[in-house]
């Protein structure tokens, strides 16, 4: 029928890796959560996150994060704009860990809501965590942006592990910042800046 899924990927990638939008107004962003139990039989996150970009409802979606069985963990954002309603979702390889966002909400590559049985978070994670959350309090809520979010992503110092970005040209060899997305549900616009290929694209959505 009429139903579509807009999202980013790269080469060889199903989209589901990282950020997506549908015509069910439901909007996804999606990152790996550094974890040291991996069960290979299961399937693979993307394809998990995929099916989940499915969802016409903020159920529906919880839904199919609950059901699925994953080879390695993830965190899910989930925006449905029919109900102005938002959670995160931590999904290890069998259960899922759910945050209601009520209000300022950033995390990054380490599990928050789950509480046992966890690695040693990336020292990278646990700063890029906290200092989104600072920066992220500061903003004016009555003059809050889709530029004050980038300028937030874009923070960067000359220490790998104490920078929010991390250009692709300077750690070749590390995980790097390709991408980010952002939506400003006033204005219903969303910025997508590709950092490998250069530029912004805006797109209309609400």
């Amino acid at each position: 029928g009429d139903f579509w899924i807009t999202g980013y990927t790269v080469a060889t990638k199903l989209v589901g890796s990282s950020f997506a939008w549908n015509s069910a107004r439901m909007v996804f962003s999606s990152n790996y959560i550094y974890d040291t139990k991996i069960q290979l039989e299961n399937i693979s996150r993307y394809v998990a996150v995929r099916d989940v970009m499915n969802a016409k409802s903020l159920e529906e979606a919880v839904r199919k994060l609950r059901e699925a069985k994953v080879a390695s963990a993830f965190s899910l954002n989930i925006l449905d704009l029919n109900e102005n309603r938002a959670v995160n979702v931590e999904k290890d390889t069998e259960e899922i860990y759910l945050t209601t966002i009520c209000g300022r909400y950033a995390r990054a590559n380490h599990f928050i809501a789950k509480t046992e049985d966890l690695p040693q978070p990336p020292v990278s994670s646990a700063f890029r965590c906290a200092k989104a959350n600072e920066l992220i309090a500061q903003v004016d809520r009555k003059t809050a942006s889709i530029s004050d979010l980038q300028s937030i992503l874009m923070y960067e110092t000359q220490d790998y592990n104490a920078s929010i970005y991390m250009d692709a040209k300077k750690y070749p060899e590390k995980g790097v910042t390709v991408a980010n997305f952002s939506y400003d549900g006033e204005s219903g616009k969303i910025a997508v800046r590709d950092y490998l290929g250069g530029g912004v694209m805006e797109f209309e959505y609400r």
